[in-house]
């Protein structure tokens, strides 16, 4: 009974020394001269709990501080607006981005194009003589019940100079005009125009990039509601 007693006891030292040496072994294993544990950087989380910025056009207009002032860095963190373009037989702009934003007043829309809106301006009237030079086309807008259609036409306006007799030389025009749908007339009417550079805290405009804002007393809308957008190049 005293012999199977010390064997018994002598098998568990040996097994207990052995696993002591293996925890040793592997630590001298993982461990690198001159580092310590606590110097190893963590690894980052597996890719599938990164959550990558979202590139999704949006339906519903974000608040934004955005001033109306030909200034457009009060854009950049405003997502792009989920609006449909199309273009007519003769598409003046290649529009590129459209965006809207509001705030506690207003509703803002911007609009950035391929090509310059005063190099267009100049060029067709060079070419044309005249002073309507086109137009960057409609936006049409819905939001629950409302319909708004906005007309934005571009030209020129020659101011004369009575004292010396003369005609300035022209200055680039971009406008706004708005209509809302009015279900009894079923037509749009006229509830807002505002012109550039007659009304500069409206509407502005400096190479490719064009924003205007839109009381929201004057259009009567919730702009916490998505929209449908839809803009026709002309």
């Amino acid at each position: 009974m005293l012999i199977r007693k010390s064997f018994y006891l002598l098998c568990v030292l040996l097994l207990g020394c052995g696993l002591s040496c293996k925890k040793s072994e592997s630590n001298a294993n993982f461990a690198t001269p001159g580092i310590s544990l606590a110097d190893v950087p963590e690894q980052p989380p597996p890719s599938s709990q990164i959550q990558p910025v979202s590139s999704a056009k949006v339906k519903v207009a974000p608040p934004a501080p955005i001033i109306i002032d030909g200034q457009f860095e009060d854009w950049n963190a405003v997502p792009d607006f989920d609006c449909k373009v199309k273009e007519d037989s003769h598409p003046s702009h290649d529009t590129q981005e459209i965006k809207i934003a509001h705030d506690d007043q207003n509703l803002y829309v911007f609009f950035r194009f391929k090509l310059g809106i005063g190099e267009k301006i100049e060029k067709e009237f060079a070419a044309t003589g005249r002073a309507s030079s086109g137009a960057i086309g409609y936006l049409k807008l819905t939001s629950g019940a409302d319909q708004f259609n906005l007309w934005l036409p571009t030209g020129f306006t020659q101011k004369a100079d009575k004292t010396a007799g003369t005609v300035a030389k022209p200055q680039g025009v971009v406008s706004v005009t708005v209509g809302k749908f009015n279900p009894s007339t079923k037509q749009f009417e006229k509830i807002l125009e505002k012109e550039f550079p007659e009304h500069p805290d409206f509407i502005a405009f400096e190479g490719p990039m064009l924003e205007f804002k839109l009381p929201l007393d004057v259009l009567g809308l919730d702009p916490k509601v998505p929209m449908t957008c839809e803009h026709t190049e002309m």
